[in-house]
């Protein structure tokens, strides 16, 4: 009788770890995102969202895409996307930089009236003082799933304290 006890006091906290670590895996996902598989959009490359609201298109599709102003690591600020086109069920804001991990920097928007998606969120520090990030933005449609990446410059910590 003891040991059907003892089981049962260990197998419920590793039942309960899984369920949490797969609702948090799925609250971090979203529901069926495949990021690779998204219909790349045009883009201004020489654009800035953390200066201006930068413009990306597809045939049926227009989306404009901005930062919060002062834009610093380890520092809440916001994102906002306006568009035009089909019904979007969901849009995901990635942060990466291209030949460097920077971890898992994924944030989902929420929608705060037709066409207008807003969210906030931190990025880490880079250690090596890197400030070229990449915003990959995933729009989820019915039709399918659309991409954008938009370069931004982000100010170092030291751009902080020395300004």
């Amino acid at each position: 009788m003891k040991t059907a006890v003892r089981s049962i006091l260990i197998l419920l906290p590793l039942l309960a770890l899984g369920l949490g670590g797969a609702y948090l895996y799925r609250q971090w996902t979203g529901p069926g995102v495949n990021v690779a598989a998204a219909m790349p959009l045009r883009i201004d490359a020489h654009c800035d969202p953390s200066r201006a609201l930068c413009l990306a298109t597809a045939e049926d599709f227009e989306l404009r895409f901005g930062l919060g102003p002062d834009l610093r690591p380890l520092r809440m600020f916001s994102r906002r996307v306006e568009l035009v086109g089909p019904e979007v069920d969901g849009i995901l804001v990635d942060f990466l930089m291209r030949d460097m991990d920077m971890g898992i920097n994924r944030f989902r928007l929420t929608a705060v009236g037709p066409g207008r998606w807003t969210g906030e969120g931190i990025i880490p520090v880079c250690w090596v003082g890197r400030r070229d990030w990449i915003a990959r933005l995933t729009i989820e449609t019915d039709a399918g799933h659309y991409r954008a990446d938009f370069p931004v410059e982000i100010a170092t910590i030291a751009a902080e304290s020395s300004g």
